[in-house]
C-alpha cells in the first residue's frame, strides 16, 4: 500500500481544526461525539488514518441529527474521512472525495481534495481522470503532473503550455518540465526551442546526462552539422568523465563526419560508440563505420566490420557484400572476393551496385585463372547490360577469358566478327594465333602452325609475340624440310632490328637452325659458320639456356669433318665427349669416324670401345661395332672385321644397318677365300634386306663369289628371285602400293586397312610389303583396333625390313601400355631405343620406360630413365618438365614426401606447363594431408591459380581448396568455391566431386 504524505494545506487545516477543538475543550464540558473528534484528530497526525476514519465516522453518527449541515467540524470529519480512505486506497475513495466537492465546493479544503485526487489517479496511472482534477487544484506541482498526464495522454499542445510554466519556476519540478517541454518540442520538429530547453537543464543532476543526446540530435535534424560537432567533440574528448551518456552522442557525431566525407574522424566516432555499445553497431551505423574503414585503405577493418551484415540479403547486406568483395580483392585474397561479390551480384536490391559486383565478379574469376567461368559471366554481363559503362572493357576482358581457357579459336572467330579492334584486343588476336601455332606445332601439325602464326602476324602491336611468330613459323617451316622457304625466315630474323627483349634470344635460336637448314641442304659451309656463331652465343650462359649446346658443337664439328678439318672436329667431339652431359656416346662416335679419316686406327679403336664399354645401351652401339669392323677391314685384318661384323648381327638383331653388316662380313670372308660364308651373308641381303642399299653391291659380290668358289650356274637363280621382289618399271604392283598408301595419308583407314591386305597377300615377297605391313598396323591403330594394331606392329618388329620399327616399337608399347601389359611395354619401349638414331625417339624411348616402370611399381628403374631424361636438355619440348615431376612421383611413392616436394618444385620452376601444375598440385595435397593447411592454400592460391593456365589441374586444385578451407574451418568458403565450380567446370568429373563434396558439408 502507498504511502502518502499530507500536503501543506491539509496540514493547515490540521492545525487549524485542532486549535478551534482545543479552544471548545477548554470552554465547554465535552461531550461524547466531541471525544470521537478529538480522537480522529489525534489520529491524523499520527498517520493511522484507518483508526482516525473510524472515529471521524463515529462522530458524524453520534451527532446524527443534531449537526448543521454548515457544521465545521462535520464538514471537517467528511474531509478527513475521504481523505484517510485515499490514503487507505479504499475503492470508496473516490466516491467519498466527489461527494465532499459536490457538497462542499466553497470550502478551503476541497481544492486540496481536487490536488488529491488528481495525485491518487496520476500516480495509479490514469492520467485522463487526473487531469480535471489537477486542472483545478493549484501549486506548481499540480501543474507539473497536469503537464505531465497531459503529455502522457498525447495533448503535446496543452502539455507544453503546462510544463512552460513549471520550467520558468524555481521550484524541484521546473529541471523535469524543461526536459519533457524539450522533448515535445523535439516530436513537434522545433528543434531550435528543443535545444533551449535541454540546453537549460544539460548540467542538472537528474537530466544532464540525458540532455546532450538531445541537443546533438536536434543540431542533426536542423542539419547544423558544425554546431553539431562543436557542441559534441569536448564533451566527448572527456569521455566517461564528462558524466553525460556519450553513446548517442559519438553516433551522431560519427554520422556527421561520415556525411562531411571525412572517414577517418566518422571511423574514430563509430569504434567509440562501439566501446560505449559493448562492441555493437546498428546495421546502418556498422555499414557506414565499415565503409569508413575501406575508405581509409583499412580492408581488413573493412572486412571484420562487413563480415556480420553481408550474411543478410537485404539492401545493406548487398552494399556489404560488395565492399567486403572489394576489399577481399585489396587484400589479394581473390577466393574469399569471389564469394562475397557473388553475394552481392544475386541481391537486387541495388541495381548499380548488383551490376558492379556482376561485372567484378567476372574479373576475379579472369584473375583466379578461372578461364571458363569468366567468359561465360562476360557473355551474360554483355547482355544483361547492353548500355554499361565497362562494356568496352568487358569485351576485352572475355578476350582475356577466351585466352586463359585456351579456347584460342573461339577468341580468333570472336575478333574477326568485332570492328575497330582495341589495341588490347589486337594484343588477344595475336595470342591466340601464337597459341594456336605453338599447338599444332608441338602436335607435328606445321602446315597448320604456319597458317596460324602467319595469323598472329596480322598484328604487331605485342612485338614480342610478333618476333616468336615469326621464329617458331620457321621451325615449323624447317621442321618439314622446306630448307629453301626457311633459310630466307631464318636470316630475317638474324638480320632484325626490332626492338624486343626477346630479339637477342631468337636470333640466336635462329642461327642454330639456320646451321640445320644449311647442314641439310649440304651447304656445309654455311652451316659451320652458324653452328660455330650459335655456339660462341651460347657457351657462357647458364644450361637451361643452351639446350641445343652440345648437338650444335657436334654439328660444328661434323661440318669440319666434311671440310676435311679432322684435327678440329676430333678436338670438338673430345670436348663434348669429356665435359658434356647428353651428347657423350655421339661425340665418342664422331670423334672415332674423324680419327678413321685421319687413320688414326689405334686412336679409333680405343675411341670406339671407350663408347661400347661406357654406353652399352646407347644407339650408336651397332654404328661403334661397324666402324671397329670397318677399321680391321682396311686393315686387311678380315678375321677381326669377321668377329666384328659378327658381333653386330648378334647383339644388335634390330639394328638398321644389318644389311650393311652382312656385306662387309661377306666381303671378308671372300678375302678370306671362304666362299660358302660369303655367298651366305650375300644371299640374306638379296632375300631379307633386297631394298637397302646394299642389295646392288650383293649382287655383285654373289656373283664374284658364286665365280670364285665355281658356282657360277647358281647366280641365275638368285638374280630371278631379286628381280621378283624388286620389278622394274610401272607395275600394277606399284599402282596397287602407292594406292593404298594414298588412302592411309587421306585418312581413310578403313579403306587403307583393305587395300593394304590386299596387296599383303598378293605380294608376299615384295620390297615395299614390310613398310605395308607398317602402314597396315598403323590403320588399325587410328581406327582404334588394338589388337590387330598390336598384331602387325609386332611383324615389323620382328621382320627388321623397314625404316618404321622405331615407330612400330612405340606404337606397340604405348598399346601395351594402355592394357597394363607393362612387361610388354617394356620390350617395345627398349626396342624403340635401340633402333633409333634420332634424339626425339630415343627419349620417347626414355619417357615411355619411365612412366611404364612407375606403373609397374619398378620405381628405381623409372627414376633412371627419368634422370637419363632430365640430364638430355629439353630436345623433346616438355620432355624435362615430365621426367622431372615423374621424380616427384616416384619419391611420393617410396614415401619421401620431402624428397617429393623438392623434385615438384623443382618441375615448377622449369615450365609453366600441366607438368608444372600438376606438380603444384602434388606439393599442395601433400602439405594437406601433413595438416599444413594454411600453406597448402597458398601453394593452390597463389602458385597453382596465379601461374599456371591448365584447367583440369586448376579444377581439381579447387577441390582439394574446398578441404583445406574445412581444415581452416572456413566452411563458408568451402561451400562458396563448390558451387562456383559447380556453376563453371566443363569436366563432368570434377563437377560431380564438386556436388558430393558439398552435400557432405551439409549444414557446417
Amino acid at each position: 500500500m502507498r504511502t502518502r504524505r499530507l500536503s501543506l494545506l491539509g496540514s493547515c487545516l490540521l492545525s487549524m481544526y485542532s486549535g478551534q477543538a482545543l479552544l471548545a475543550q477548554n470552554t465547554l464540558n465535552y461531550t461524547s461525539p466531541d471525544t470521537y473528534y478529538r480522537s480522529g484528530i489525534e489520529f491524523i497526525e499520527k498517520k493511522n488514518y484507518a483508526s482516525a476514519r473510524q472515529e471521524f465516522q463515529r462522530f458524524l453518527d453520534t451527532n446524527k441529527g443534531l449537526l448543521a449541515s454548515n457544521d465545521l467540524n462535520a464538514v471537517n470529519a467528511e474531509y478527513y474521512i475521504a481523505m484517510s480512505a485515499l490514503y487507505l486506497n479504499q475503492p470508496e475513495a473516490e466516491i467519498l472525495s466527489e461527494r465532499f466537492v459536490k457538497n462542499h465546493g466553497d470550502h478551503p479544503a476541497a481544492k486540496q481534495l481536487y490536488a488529491d485526487l488528481g495525485n491518487y489517479y496520476y500516480n495509479n496511472g490514469d492520467y485522463a481522470r487526473a487531469i480535471p482534477y489537477l486542472e483545478k487544484a493549484s501549486g506548481m506541482e499540480a501543474t507539473f503532473k497536469l503537464g505531465m498526464a497531459q503529455y502522457y495522454t498525447q495533448n503535446y499542445p496543452a502539455a507544453l503550455t503546462s510544463l512552460d510554466v513549471v520550467k520558468q519556476s524555481s521550484t524541484e519540478f521546473a529541471t523535469a518540465a524543461s526536459y519533457y517541454a524539450g522533448v515535445i518540442r523535439f516530436k513537434n520538429e522545433d528543434y531550435a526551442g528543443a535545444v533551449l530547453d535541454f540546453r537549460r537543464i544539460e548540467n542538472s543532476k537528474e537530466f544532464g546526462n540525458e540532455a546532450p543526446g538531445w541537443i546533438a540530435h536536434s543540431y542533426y535534424r536542423q542539419r547544423q552539422y558544425d554546431s553539431l560537432i562543436s557542441y559534441a567533440e569536448p564533451i566527448l574528448r572527456k569521455g566517461n568523465k564528462s558524466g553525460k551518456k556519450l553513446d548517442d552522442l559519438s553516433l551522431l557525431t560519427a554520422d556527421v563526419y561520415f556525411q562531411k566525407g571525412n572517414y577517418a574522424k566518422a571511423s574514430e566516432y563509430y569504434k567509440m560508440h562501439t566501446n560505449f555499445r559493448g562492441g555493437k553497431l546498428p546495421a546502418p551505423a556498422a555499414y557506414r563505420y565499415g565503409y569508413s574503414l575501406y575508405r581509409q585503405n583499412d580492408f581488413n577493418g573493412a572486412i571484420n566490420t562487413f563480415k556480420p551484415l553481408a550474411a543478410n540479403r537485404d539492401t545493406l547486406g548487398q552494399y556489404s557484400s560488395y565492399y567486403m568483395g572489394i576489399s577481399y580483392l585489396n587484400t589479394d585474397n581473390l577466393q574469399y572476393s569471389l564469394a562475397a561479390l557473388d553475394q552481392a551480384r544475386r541481391l537486387n536490391f541495388n541495381k548499380s551496385v548488383q551490376e558492379d559486383a556482376a561485372f567484378n565478379h567476372a574479373k576475379v574469376q579472369l584473375d583466379l585463372g578461372n578461364g571458363n567461368e569468366s567468359v561465360k559471366e562476360f557473355d551474360q554481363f554483355i547482355q544483361t547490360y547492353p548500355n554499361s559503362a565497362y562494356l568496352n572493357e568487358s569485351k576485352e576482358l572475355r578476350g582475356e577469358g577466351l585466352l586463359l581457357s585456351n579456347n584460342y579459336a573461339l577468341i580468333l572467330d570472336y575478333l574477326d566478327k568485332e570492328r575497330n579492334l582495341s589495341p588490347k584486343q589486337r594484343n588477344q588476336y595475336q595470342q591466340a594465333a601464337y597459341n594456336i601455332g605453338i599447338n599444332a606445332y608441338n602436335a607435328e601439325q606445321f602446315d597448320r602452325s604456319i597458317v596460324a602464326f602467319d595469323k598472329s602476324l596480322k598484328y604487331n602491336d605485342n612485338r614480342d609475340l610478333a618476333v616468336a611468330a615469326r621464329f617458331w613459323k620457321a621451325e615449323a617451316t624447317s621442321a618439314q624440310q622446306k630448307y629453301a622457304e626457311v633459310i630466307p625466315l631464318y636470316t630475317q630474323l638474324i638480320a632484325s632490328s626490332e626492338q624486343s627483349r626477346i630479339v637477342p634470344d631468337y636470333k640466336i635460336r635462329s642461327r642454330y637452325g639456320l646451321g640445320y637448314a644449311y647442314y641439310n641442304t649440304r651447304e656445309y659451309d654455311k652451316a659451320s659458320t652458324q653452328f660455330k656463331a650459335y655456339t660462341d652465343a651460347v657457351r657462357g650462359l647458364p644450361s637451361a639456356d643452351r639446350s641445343n649446346y652440345e648437338d650444335a658443337m657436334i654439328r660444328l664439328a661434323d661440318t669440319y669433318l666434311v671440310a676435311k678439318r679432322y684435327d678440329e672436329a676430333t678436338k670438338i667431339y673430345d670436348q663434348v665427349a669429356v665435359t658434356g652431359k647428353s651428347d657423350k656416346d655421339n661425340a665418342l662416335y664422331n670423334k672415332g669416324i674423324s680419327l678413321l679419316y685421319t687413320d688414326k686406327y689405334a686412336e679409333a679403336r680405343t675411341t670406339l670401345n671407350q663408347l661400347l664399354n661406357q654406353y652399352p645401351n646407347s644407339p650408336y652401339v651397332d654404328d661403334a661395332i661397324f666402324q671397329l669392323g670397318m677399321v680391321e677391314l682396311n686393315q686387311q685384318n678380315y678375321q677381326g672385321a669377321v668377329a666384328q661384323f659378327t658381333k653386330l648381327i648378334k647383339q644388335q638383331p634390330q639394328s638398321p644397318i644389318l644389311h650393311a653388316a652382312y656385306l662387309q662380313r661377306a666381303i671378308a670372308y671372300s678375302n678370306m677365300k671362304r666362299y660358302d660364308e660369303a655367298i651366305a651373308d650375300y644371299q640374306v641381303i638379296l632375300s631379307k634386306y633386297a631394298a637397302s642399299k646394299s642389295a646392288e653391291s650383293a649382287l655383285i659380290g654373289v656373283q664374284d663369289a658364286l665365280n670364285s668358289a665355281g658356282r657360277p650356274e647358281e647366280f641365275s637363280t638368285i638374280i630371278k628371285g631379286y628381280e621378283q621382289s624388286n620389278p622394274n618399271g610401272e607395275s600394277l604392283e606399284k599402282v596397287k602400293y602407292e594406292a593404298a598408301k594414298n588412302l592411309y595419308f587421306g585418312e581413310k583407314y578403313a579403306q587403307a586397312i583393305e587395300a593394304f591386305q590386299s596387296y599383303i597377300q598378293q605380294y608376299p615377297k615384295s620390297a615395299s610389303t614390310p613398310e605395308g605391313v607398317y602402314y597396315l598396323a598403323d590403320s588399325y591403330f587410328r581406327t582404334e583396333d588394338r589388337m590387330n594394331a598390336l598384331r602387325y606392329y609386332y611383324q615389323v618388329i620382328r621382320e627388321n625390313k623397314t625404316q618404321f620399327v622405331n615407330r612400330a616399337a612405340q606404337r606397340a608399347a604405348e598399346l601395351e601400355y594402355q592394357n597394363e601389359n607393362y612387361r610388354a611395354a617394356a620390350n617395345n619401349y627398349q626396342t624403340l631405343l635401340r633402333t633409333s638414331s634420332n634424339k626425339k625417339d630415343q627419349v620417347a624411348g626414355q619417357l615411355g620406360l619411365m612412366e611404364t616402370y612407375f606403373k609397374g611399381n619398378k620405381l628405381d628403374s623409372s627414376l633412371v630413365y627419368a634422370k637419363e631424361v632430365i640430364n638430355g636438355g629439353n630436345a623433346v619440348l616438355g620432355a624435362q618438365n615430365r621426367a622431372q615431376l615423374f621424380a616427384g612421383k616416384i619419391a611420393l611413392a617410396k614415401g619421401d614426401s620431402k624428397k617429393a616436394i623438392e623434385e615438384f618444385e623443382k618441375t615448377a620452376k622449369l615450365a609453366k606447363d600441366s607438368y608444372g601444375a600438376e606438380a603444384i598440385y602434388n606439393v599442395a595435397q601433400i602439405l594437406y594431408k601433413e595438416k599444413k593447411c594454411k600453406e597448402s592454400r597458398d601453394k593452390i592460391i597463389n602458385e597453382l591459380k596465379e601461374q599456371y593456365t591448365d584447367q583440369l589441374w586448376i579444377d581439381r586444385g579447387f577441390l582439394l581448396l574446398s578441404d583445406v578451407y574445412v581444415c581452416l574451418n572456413e566452411a563458408f568458403q568451402a561451400k562458396a568455391l563448390l558451387n562456383t565450380i559447380i556453376e563453371g567446370a566443363e569436366n563432368k568429373e570434377v563437377v560431380e566431386e564438386a556436388r558430393k563434396k558439398l552435400a557432405a558439408l551439409g549444414n557446417k
